[in-house]
C-alpha cells in the first residue's frame, strides 16, 4: 500500500512509479505509473505494473502452468533481463533459473522468484506475498505479511518482522520483532491486546522481541537469518511471586512446556504460546504431579497459574467436568460433539461463527487403577446432558459423535425428547448401532480383495493395527476421544436403543472391513430402526480418517449444511417449558 507520507508532498506532486524486479533479473522487470490521484492507493494494494520491454513475466501454479485472471501463482520472470545464475552455487543457480518452456528458443531460462501475484483484469499485476512467508503451524497455514501489516497499523511501530521459532523441538511458534517509532515505548502486552482485536488467536505471536532496527542485507532486504532468537525469559504480570508449593510446581510445568523463564503466577498460559496439545500434556503432568485429574475445561477457563493452583487445592469440591469448550463465540447455536477424534481440525473448517462443545469421559469413566471403567449407556448420556445443560439449559439442542460417540449422541437425543426439549440435529461419524457382521463366501471376499486399490487396502490394514494397539488406560500420551474397545462394548452391553421419533443425519465413510468381509451395508441397522428418519451422507476417507485432513473439509461442510437445514426447517428458538 501507499506510504501515507508520500501524500505530503506539496502541490504539484511529482509522478510516481511502482516498480518490481529482483536483483536476479537486472533490479526492474515490471513498472506501474500511479495516477495523479494518490489517495486511492490509501486503502488498497498498488499494482506492481506491467512488464517492461525484452521481459516476459509468468504468473504458474505448482505445475509451472499459467493461471487465469485473478488466480494467485508464482512469478517467473523470462526475457533478456534473467541473469545467469548465481557465483560459485550451482545448485541453487538449478533450483530457481530454470527452463523457460514458452519460448522456442533453446537454452532460453526463466527466474523463480518465490513471489506470489495475481493478474488483474486490466493487465497489470497485483503482488501478494513471498512464498516462503506462508507457514503452517498446528494445522492453521498463516501469511506473515498478514501480521507484519496488522502490526504496522499500530502508530507506535515503525517497522515489524515476523517469522517462526522453535522454543521446544517440534513446536513451532510466531515470533514478532519490532522497531518503535521515535522515542515512543510501547510493551509486548499492548501489541499483543491490539492484535486481540484485529487477529484470530492462532495468528497471534508468542514472542515479541524489540529492536532498535531490523537487520539488513547488503541490497536493503531484510536478512530474516540475523533476526535473533527470542529470549526465553517474560516479564511477568503484576506479583509473580509464588506464594505456595503447588505454584512452585504449576510454574516448573510451564516452563518445561513452554520453554520460558520468569513465568509469573498472573501470565496467561495461551499469551505464553501454548496451545490445545501443550493444554492436554499440562493436564496429564498435572495428574502426575498432584493426583488430580485437571479438567481440560477449566484450563481454558482459568488459565493462570494462580488460577489453577486454586482449582487443585479445591478439587474435592469440583466434579472432572466432561464438557470442554473448544469455540465459545459465534452466532451459530452451540454442537455439542461427543468423543470426536479431532480437535484442530474440524473446529478449523466448521468456522468462527460455529460454538463448539466437545464431551469426553471426565467423571463418566471410574478411575480404579487408572482404567477406563464407564457407567452402562443410559447413565453415561445422563451424565453428558447434565454437562451440557450448564452451556444450554434448553433446547433445542445440536448433537454429534463420531463411532460409539454416535450411539451415546442417539441416547442423548431420546432422553432430552422424553424430557420436553427439543433436539433439531442429532449426527452420527461413521457410527454402527451393532457390531455383528455377515461374512460373505470366501470367493467374494477374494473377489472384493482384488477390486481394492494397492494404497486403500495399505491404508485399511493400517487403520486397523492402529485400533488395536489404541491404549485402553489413562497415559502419557492419553486424549480422551482414543477409542477404548473394551470399556466401550463393556458401557454398551444389554443397551437396547430406543425408538427416536426425530430425524438422524449418519455421515457415512468407507469401512474397509464391511467392504471386504459383509453384505450387510453399514447404515442397514440404523434403516431397521428409524426407517425413512434416518438420511445418510457420504463422506471421504476411512473410519480413522473422515476426521482429518483432506476428509475433514467435506464433512465440515455438510454438517454445516444439515445444521442449516434443521434451522430453516424447525427453527431455532427455544421450545418452551
Amino acid at each position: 500500500m501507499l506510504p501515507a507520507k508520500l501524500l505530503e508532498k506539496p502541490e504539484p506532486r511529482p509522478e510516481f512509479f511502482n516498480n518490481y524486479g529482483p536483483t536476479e533479473c537486472t533490479m526492474m522487470a515490471t513498472c506501474y505509473r500511479m495516477s495523479s490521484d494518490l489517495e486511492q492507493y490509501l486503502n488498497r494494494p498498488v499494482p506492481i505494473g506491467s512488464p517492461i520491454r525484452n521481459v516476459h513475466i509468468y504468473i504458474l501454479d505448482t505445475y509451472r502452468q499459467p493461471v487465469p485472471i485473478g488466480v494467485a501463482g508464482e512469478i517467473y520472470i523470462g526475457g533478456a533481463a534473467v541473469g545467469r545464475g548465481y557465483l560459485n552455487r550451482p545448485e541453487l543457480t538449478a533450483e530457481r533459473f530454470v527452463r523457460d518452456p514458452f519460448v522456442p528458443e533453446s537454452g532460453a531460462r526463466m527466474y523463480k522468484t518465490g513471489d506470489l501475484a495475481r493478474w488483474l483484469a486490466d493487465g497489470t499485476i497485483e503482488f501478494l506475498f513471498r512464498n516462503d512467508l506462508q507457514v503452517k503451524i498446528r494445522g492453521f497455514r498463516i501469511e506473515l505479511s498478514d501480521i507484519e501489516a496488522t502490526l504496522l497499523q499500530h502508530p507506535q511501530l515503525r517497522d515489524v518482522a515476523v517469522d517462526v521459532y522453535e522454543s521446544v523441538p517440534g513446536d513451532k511458534r510466531l515470533v514478532a520483532y519490532l522497531v518503535s517509532r521515535g522515542n515512543h515505548t510501547i510493551t509486548s502486552t499492548e501489541v499483543r491486546d491490539f492484535l486481540k482485536l484485529k487477529l484470530p488467536g492462532f495468528m497471534i505471536p508468542s514472542a515479541y522481541v524489540f529492536l532498535n532496527a531490523l537487520p539488513l542485507t547488503p541490497n536493503g532486504k531484510l536478512n530474516r537469518k540475523a533476526l535473533p532468537q527470542p529470549l526465553t525469559e517474560v516479564v511477568a504480570k503484576g506479583c509473580s511471586a509464588t506464594r505456595n508449593e503447588i505454584e512452585c510446581k504449576l510454574i516448573d510445568v510451564w516452563k518445561n512446556l513452554l520453554g520460558v523463564k520468569n513465568i509469573g503466577i498472573h501470565d496467561n498460559f495461551f499469551e505464553l504460546g501454548g496451545h490445545s496439545l501443550l493444554a492436554v500434556k499440562m493436564a496429564t503432568e498435572i495428574s502426575k504431579q498432584f493426583n488430580f485429574d485437571m479438567p481440560l475445561g477449566a484450563i481454558y477457563r482459568s488459565p493462570t497459574i494462580k488460577e489453577i493452583a486454586k482449582i487443585i487445592r479445591s478439587y474435592d469440591k469440583h466434579p472432572w467436568y466432561s464438557l470442554v469448550p473448544i469455540q465459545t463465540q459465534g452466532l451459530r447455536p452451540p454442537l455439542f460433539a461427543v468423543h470426536t477424534i479431532s480437535l484442530l481440525d474440524l473446529p478449523r473448517y466448521l468456522g468462527n461463527d460455529q460454538p463448539l462443545y466437545f464431551l469426553r469421559y471426565g467423571m463418566a469413566a471410574e478411575s480404579g487403577n487408572r482404567s477406563v471403567h464407564l457407567p452402562p449407556m443410559e447413565e453415561l448420556a445422563s451424565h453428558y446432558i447434565n454437562e451440557l445443560q450448564r452451556v444450554q439449559p434448553q433446547g433445542p439442542y445440536y448433537l454429534m459423535g463420531f463411532s460409539f460417540g454416535g450411539v451415546i449422541a442417539y441416547e442423548m437425543a431420546c432422553q432430552l425428547l422424553a424430557n420436553g426439549h427439543r433436539v433439531n440435529f442429532v449426527g452420527m461419524l461413521d457410527t454402527h448401532l451393532t457390531d455383528e457382521k455377515q461374512l460373505l463366501p470366501y470367493h467374494r471376499i477374494i473377489h472384493n480383495f482384488f477390486r481394492q486399490s494397492p494404497s486403500r487396502f495399505v491404508r485399511g490394514i493400517k487403520n486397523k493395527i492402529t485400533d488395536l494397539v489404541k491404549p485402553y488406560k489413562y497415559g502419557s500420551g492419553f486424549w480422551p476421544h482414543i477409542y477404548t474397545l473394551s470399556p466401550d462394548k463393556a458401557c454398551r452391553n444389554n443397551y437396547q436403543p430406543k425408538s427416536y421419533k426425530g430425524r438422524v443425519t449418519l455421515f457415512q465413510g468407507w469401512d474397509w472391513e464391511t467392504t471386504l468381509f459383509s453384505k450387510a451395508p453399514a447404515e442397514l441397522a440404523w434403516t431397521q430402526l428409524l426407517g425413512d428418519r434416518l438420511d445418510v451422507q457420504q463422506v471421504s476417507g476411512a473410519h480413522s480418517d473422515i476426521c482429518k485432513d483432506p476428509h475433514v473439509k467435506i464433512l465440515a461442510a455438510k454438517i454445516i449444511a444439515c445444521m442449516d437445514k434443521a434451522i430453516n426447517e424447525r427453527g431455532d428458538e427455544p421450545c418452551s417449558q
